[in-house]
């Protein structure tokens, strides 16, 4: 056992009753010089530790555009955390999906934890209506700040088509936009994963549409909503190099792709105990140190405030005040002081107020 491992092994035992992993980091410190070092990646998510590693850059420049990011970046981790905890994505070796699938699926594990920082700072919106917010990560959820400046989302809104708008454009507008700026960065990592998963499965991989919705359904659950019931798929294909790649017959390979395969080859094991193969390019062997954050979303918990549909329709008389209040929440109205013309049982009286009106329009008066 390394170093390494017996540190890690000796603080997990030291934190295992009490340790919240969505407030714990380990991370690897004054060892990164730049950008380049780490493949253009901050940190990320490490089966094997199963902890959330990120890199401390000597540049000054580097380092403070990260930490300004730090509380985003950790939520997307911690959701590759809670994916993996659940068996998906490239975390399980053993999904008994095809390399299509499995391709997908590595790709759908990114998307969800960039939904997860769209949800994060959506929180975030809603507490300070601070709408610049969304101009974090390098400006990844413009098109959601937009569609809220343009008036075609309020996530402050409580009509419950606003919110289906909300839910549909958080999972559909995050696809879309990692799918053009990030798939072809990711393509190869994720196609050494689907390589070694391939090479681990053998020749007869079929695809399994159950399994592999499943596991969609999983990672796409966040805060309380199921946001594959939104996704289209339409914008969700592999990338071309990774098409080409996989059509190949084996005489059709060039000499980088057969050294690819023969990575692959030598990192399968590793794949199937979940360690992190290639998904960061330093290695963390020194100086680890645990660190803890104030705040990460547990996205596994009921946070997104879902619209009241309908009125709870009664005619009891200690309801009706409430019934209507809850009305004019729903339409944004005022109090309209004329809670006495409606009596339990009868119809409105004043049929001239437009609230009233409606009100006995949805109770069936």
């Amino acid at each position: 056992m390394s170093e390494l491992e017996e540190v890690l092994k000796q603080q997990e035992q030291e934190t295992k009753k009490e340790i919240d992993l969505y407030k714990t980091v380990y991370f690897q410190k004054d060892t990164v010089p730049d950008l380049h070092a780490t493949g253009g990646m901050a940190g990320g998510y490490i089966p094997k530790y199963n902890s959330i590693l990120m890199a401390h850059f000597e540049d000054e420049k580097v380092q403070k555009q990260i930490s300004k990011d730090l509380d985003v970046f950790l939520q997307h981790e911690t959701q590759h955390y809670l994916n993996a905890q659940k068996g998906c994505g490239s975390s399980n070796p053993d999904s008994n999906v095809d390399y299509e699938q499995f391709y997908k699926l590595c790709m759908a594990d990114e998307i969800s934890a960039n939904m997860a920082e769209l949800i994060y700072l959506r929180e975030e919106y809603i507490k300070t209506k601070d709408i610049s917010l969304f101009d974090k990560r390098d400006g990844n959820f413009t098109f959601y700040k937009e569609a809220i400046q343009k008036g075609e989302i309020d996530p402050l809104s409580s009509d419950p088509k606003n919110f289906e708008k909300d839910m549909s454009l958080i999972m559909n507008g995050t696809q879309k936009m990692w799918m053009e700026n990030y798939a072809p960065f990711y393509a190869s990592n994720h196609t050494l994963f689907t390589c070694c998963y391939a090479l681990n499965k053998g020749q007869n991989m079929e695809a399994n549409d159950k399994e592999y919705s499943r596991q969609l359904d999983l990672m796409y659950t966040l805060g309380g909503i199921n946001f594959n019931k939104y996704n289209n798929q339409d914008n969700f294909e592999l990338p071309e190099v990774a098409k080409e790649f996989f059509e190949k017959g084996a005489d059709e390979l060039t000499k980088e792709e057969l050294l690819f395969l023969s990575a692959a080859k030598e990192n399968k094991e590793n794949l199937k105990r979940s360690e992190n193969v290639v998904h960061l390019g330093w290695n963390p062997d020194r100086r680890v140190s645990k660190v803890l954050k104030e705040k990460v979303l547990d996205m596994d918990k009921e946070i997104i405030a879902k619209p009241q549909e309908k009125i709870q329709q009664t005619d009891a008389a200690s309801d009706k005040t409430t019934a209507l209040k809850r009305l004019q929440e729903l339409r944004g109205l005022s109090s309209s002081g004329n809670e006495q013309n409606i009596r339990p049982g009868a119809r409105a009286i004043n049929y001239k107020n437009e609230l009233l009106r409606k009100y006995a329009e949805l109770r069936g008066r």
